[in-house]
C-alpha cells in the first residue's frame, strides 16, 4: 500500500492540492474549540478519564485537519485512529461509571465493541450497500441509545444527555452521507457539517460524563457520608417501646432522604431535600443533653454535605460548630464508640476546610 497516495473522498476536493478542501479543513476547529471549552469546565474535577477524552478530542481535530489537507492514506489513518480511541475510552467510562460494572467488565465492553461494530456494519450493508463507513458510525449512535435506555430508570438526567448526543450524531451522520449525493447542488459539499456537529456532540458527551461523575461525587458521596454514621441507628434503637424520641424521629427523616437518593440523583433534588432535612433537624426539641449532642452530630453531617454541594463557607462553619459540640459532649461518656463516630465526623469537616 502506498501511504502517500492521494485520496479524493469528498465533494469539496477536486485535486491533490493542500488547500483543495478549505471549508472541510477549517471546520475542524470545532473539535479544538470543544476540547478547549471542556478543558475549562473540567478544571479541578480530578476526572482523569474525562481529561483523556479532551486530549483525544483535540487529536481528532488535528488528525481530521491533516486528512482534509494532505488527503493521503497516512493522513486518513491519522483521522480515524483518534476517533476510534475516543469511542473506546467512552465505552469504558460509560460501562464503568454509568452502568456500574467493575473495571474488568468495562474492559470486556471495550473488547466487544469492535465485533459489535463489525456485525452492525455488515447488517446495515445488507440493506444499504453504499453505506460504507457510515454504518460503523451508525453503530455508535445505536450504542449510545442503548446505554440511554439502560440508564433511564437509575440516572434519567444522564440518559437524557445520551439521547441528545445520539440525536446530534444522527444529524451529523446525515450530512456526512449527503456529501456526495448533493455535490452538484452544493459544490462545497455537506461534510463540513459533520465536523461542526461532531465537535458539538463529542464535547457534549464529555459534558454528560462530567455531570454524571460530579453528580455522584458532589451529591451522592457527601450524603452517603451522612448515612455512614451508625451513631444515629444505635441511639434511635434505645427508645422504650413505642415512645418516639428525637433520635427515632431523625432516623425516620434520614431514611426518607435515603429513599429519595435511590430515586433521584439530580443535584437540585438532593440539595432541596437536604435543606428540608436541615430545617426539620433545627426544629427538633431536645429533652436531654444527649439528644442535643445527637442533633448536633447530625446537623454537622448535613451542613458538611451542603458545603460540599454549594461551596458556601457558612455551611462549613456551621458543620464545624455542630461537630465540635457533639465531640465535647461524647467525650464525657463512657461509650467510646460514640466518641469515635463524632470525632470521625469532625475530622471529615476539618479535611474539607475551605482555604
Amino acid at each position: 500500500m502506498n501511504w502517500s497516495e492521494t485520496v479524493i473522498a469528498y465533494c469539496e476536493r477536486s485535486d491533490a492540492a493542500y488547500w483543495s478542501e478549505p471549508v472541510n479543513a477549517v471546520t475542524n476547529a470545532s473539535f479544538l474549540i470543544a476540547a478547549g471549552v471542556m478543558a475549562l469546565r473540567l478544571r479541578g474535577s480530578g476526572l482523569m478519564l474525562a481529561w483523556a477524552m479532551v486530549v483525544v478530542l483535540a487529536a481528532i481535530g488535528i488528525g481530521s485537519f491533516l486528512w482534509h489537507t494532505h488527503a493521503t492514506r497516512w493522513a486518513g489513518l491519522a483521522d480515524v485512529l483518534p476517533i476510534l480511541i475516543f469511542i473506546l475510552l467512552y465505552v469504558y467510562a460509560a460501562t464503568r461509571d454509568y452502568v456500574g460494572l467493575p473495571w474488568w467488565g468495562a474492559g470486556a465492553a471495550v473488547v466487544l465493541f469492535l465485533p459489535y461494530a463489525a456485525a452492525f456494519s455488515w447488517a446495515v450493508a445488507q440493506v444499504v450497500p453504499q453505506a460504507g463507513a457510515n454504518a460503523a458510525y451508525a453503530s455508535v449512535a445505536a450504542l449510545i441509545v442503548l446505554y440511554g435506555v439502560l440508564l433511564r430508570g437509575r440516572h434519567p438526567a444522564t440518559a437524557r444527555g445520551l439521547f441528545i448526543g445520539a440525536g446530534i450524531l444522527a444529524l451529523s451522520l446525515t450530512f456526512r452521507m449527503l456529501d456526495k449525493p448533493l455535490c452538484d447542488v452544493i459544490p462545497i459539499g455537506t461534510h463540513f457539517m459533520w465536523h461542526v456537529l461532531n465537535g458539538i456532540m463529542l464535547g457534549w458527551m464529555i459534558e454528560v460524563y462530567r455531570r454524571h461523575r460530579l453528580g455522584a461525587a458532589d451529591v451522592n458521596e457527601p450524603v452517603t457520608d451522612l448515612f455512614h454514621s451508625s451513631l444515629m441507628a444505635s441511639l434511635a434503637s434505645t427508645h422504650d417501646g413505642d415512645t418516639e424520641t428525637p433520635a427515632s424521629r431523625i432516623w425516620k427523616m434520614r431514611q426518607s432522604l435515603a429513599d429519595l437518593m435511590v430515586r433521584k440523583t439530580d443535584r437540585s433534588d438532593i440539595e432541596s431535600a437536604l435543606y428540608e432535612y436541615l430545617g426539620a433537624l433545627r426544629s427538633q426539641v431536645a429533652p436531654s443533653r444527649e439528644d442535643t449532642a445527637l442533633i448536633d452530630h447530625e446537623l454537622a453531617g448535613v451542613e458538611l454535605a451542603l458545603f460540599r454541594l454549594s461551596g458556601k463557607r457558612s455551611h462549613w462553619q456551621a458543620a464545624w460548630h455542630h461537630a465540635n459540640a457533639s465531640v465535647e459532649y461524647f467525650r464525657r461518656l463512657s461509650d467510646t464508640s460514640l466518641l469515635v463516630e463524632a470525632e470521625n465526623r469532625l475530622a471529615r469537616v476539618m479535611q474539607s476546610k475551605p482555604s
